[in-house]
């Protein structure tokens, strides 16, 4: 894991910040006067519930299917804002550092001049300004800096990126999602549900995640109604609403609990109840065992690992440490940390749930005393095809013995298939075998392996004319999982009979031929699949080692099936080939 935000010596003494090294973590902190009061421009003000929307409430989004991403799914890049009025620009440009190694910033600032401050300060900080472009936000308040609250929220309309916005009434910062959805041409809807987006968590297939402050700051609606605005806005079939902790400014359900993929959470912990402010020892407690009992619109549970707490200093105002109120963009884990014993053991825990991930622990000692860390400020900027593949690689299998292969594909697009392609070592063409899903899960069997094998995995997503490939690994074919056969194989390599499978065609309009090849007759099975993996017609077994299989559209009870991908797995013994086809008629 790397923990280094930026080591410039000279940058930071101009800065008045000292370098302390603790556990390995580069970290910088403010020289503060021990008597210093909690900074200025506190996150999360008490909100003015007289001021009004500039613009009155659009209709929700349009489209049939809406689908909300979630925080681990693919990003262009992260929205961060310059903000100068309340502390050093110094935890911004740390951040844009980060974020730029591999990916985009997008910086808000207030004006031009503002902006030619940005990028003096940026570039002297080394950022790589190639990955940085500016949004103009003239009415960008002294507050900014909590552009995750007021920041836009993703969502797939119809398969087309757009963005919904809540009423943020704390700053002047509210139209921000207008004018970010008119700097990428995407459509704003408006609505007028006082909500705040680190208040906000989803898991990608439909299920929204809140503290209770949803309800208390919209008396005005009823729990329905406010379910029904974020269905209707977000395509959030499910709103789980959690209670909010004690003595916390916030009262966001990101200061103590975070999804790191579509079913695990990570929820904070405090080692003892005298080391959490009010009852938050027992808050937490409930909380996690009440996530710990939920199943996702799929019928999967939840899981649910505890991340330790740093103690509450308490004495007047302090602010609630955190180590869930971390950054996740594409492969990366952007983690505050505070000079604290318990530092090393959150990032060791992050690396745990997410292996394939660069942890990043990144000092936040300073902008926690305004309330907020890294999620605080700052916001994904959503890829047009958010679709990511979870999957426990494969490293090695016993010989002779079927291989099961499951993987999960996030968002949950309704109109998705999915495949796993294998490559023995002594082939050279990969073998498709279609993927069926049940609860959410892609299941696919390989045949029993007697060699070393390689194999990755693909899926599509259609909606509203789009198309969202995904493969994992990213880059597949060119890159693949390998997988080690262990034990002695029962068949020579040399002796597996042969088999091919051919369609024509493979566009149907009324019928098509299923040409097949096998070694030896009546020992094989063909069968039709959905794009879904569900099983439509069989033909087995079939008694020639060549012949024909006509296929009219049809399914076992010979009624005519939908327009749509299928898939046609000729399975002899160890062996299986397999043919894509669509039916368009």
């Amino acid at each position: 894991m790397i923990m280094v935000p930026r080591a410039l010596e000279g940058h930071i003494i101009a800065h008045r910040l000292t370098i302390v090294v603790v556990l390995g973590i580069i970290a910088w902190t403010p020289v503060l006067d021990a008597s210093s009061p909690p900074y200025p421009g506190m996150h999360h003000p008490v909100p003015d519930t007289a001021m009004e929307r500039p613009l009155p409430p659009t209709y929700p989004p349009p489209g049939n299917i809406l689908v909300s991403p979630g925080e681990f799914c693919r990003a262009d890049g992260v929205i961060l804002t310059y903000e100068t009025a309340f502390s050093s620009t110094d935890i911004i440009v740390d951040l844009a550092y980060v974020v730029a190694q591999q990916d985009t910033v997008y910086m808000i600032c207030k004006s031009g001049t503002t902006r030619s401050q940005a990028i003096a300060e940026l570039t002297a900080a080394g950022v790589d300004m190639d990955r940085v472009r500016f949004i103009i936000y003239p009415q960008l308040s002294d507050n900014s800096i909590w552009v995750r609250d007021y920041g836009p929220v993703y969502l797939c309309e119809d398969g087309d990126k757009a963005i919904a916005d809540f009423w943020y009434p704390f700053t002047s910062d509210d139209d921000v999602p207008i004018a970010i959805g008119a700097e990428f041409g995407l459509p704003v809807y408006t609505n007028d549900l006082l909500h705040s987006g680190g208040n906000f968590m989803t898991d990608g297939n439909g299920m929204g995640f809140a503290t209770e402050i949803v309800y208390e700051y919209n008396s005005s609606y009823t729990h329905a109604e406010v379910r029904s605005i974020f269905r209707s806005y977000c395509g959030i079939d499910s709103l789980v609403v959690l209670p909010k902790l004690d003595v916390e400014n916030t009262k966001h359900i990101d200061v103590f609990c975070k999804l790191l993929d579509d079913t695990t959470f990570i929820v904070g912990e405090y080692a003892a109840p005298g080391d959490g402010a009010g009852n938050n020892y027992y808050i937490l407690n409930d909380i996690a065992a009440q996530l710990d009992t939920l199943r996702n619109l799929d019928g999967r549970e939840f899981d649910v690992v505890r991340i330790p707490m740093p103690p509450y200093e308490g004495g007047g105002w302090a602010p609630t440490r955190t180590y869930t109120n971390s950054l996740l963009v594409n492969d990366r884990a952007v983690v505050p940390v505070y000079g604290q014993e318990t530092d090393d053991e959150a990032l060791q825990i992050y690396q745990s749930i997410l292996p394939d991930y660069e942890i990043i622990g990144f000092d936040s000692e300073e902008i926690i005393q305004r309330a907020g860390a890294v999620h605080c400020i700052s916001k994904l900027h959503h890829s047009d095809n958010p679709l990511i593949v979870f999957h426990a690689s494969l490293s090695s299998v016993p010989a002779n013995e079927e291989v099961p292969v499951a993987f999960r594909v996030n968002p949950g697009f309704p109109n998705t298939f999915a495949s796993v392609y294998y490559r023995p070592e002594s082939e050279e063409d990969f073998v498709e075998v279609p993927a069926a899903i049940q609860n959410g899960v892609w299941q696919a069997v390989l045949p029993p392996m007697y060699e070393d094998f390689e194999y990755y995995l693909a899926a599509t997503a259609s909606c509203g004319g789009h198309e969202f490939p995904v493969a994992l690994p990213a880059d597949a074919p060119s890159s693949t999982i390998a997988v080690e056969v262990t034990g002695t194989a029962h068949v020579d390599v040399a002796d597996r009979p042969r088999l091919d499978l051919r369609a024509q065609p493979s566009l149907i309009r009324s019928t098509t031929q299923l040409r097949f090849q096998l070694a030896e007759a009546g020992d094989a099975n063909l069968a039709i699949y959905d794009s879904r993996g569900r099983l439509v017609r069989t033909f087995a077994p079939l008694r020639s080692e060549d012949g024909v299989v006509h296929w009219d559209g049809s399914d076992h009870r010979l009624r005519r099936v939908s327009r749509g991908v299928y898939f046609c797995h000729l399975r002899s013994r160890d062996r299986i080939a397999t043919v894509k086809l669509l039916l368009v008629e």
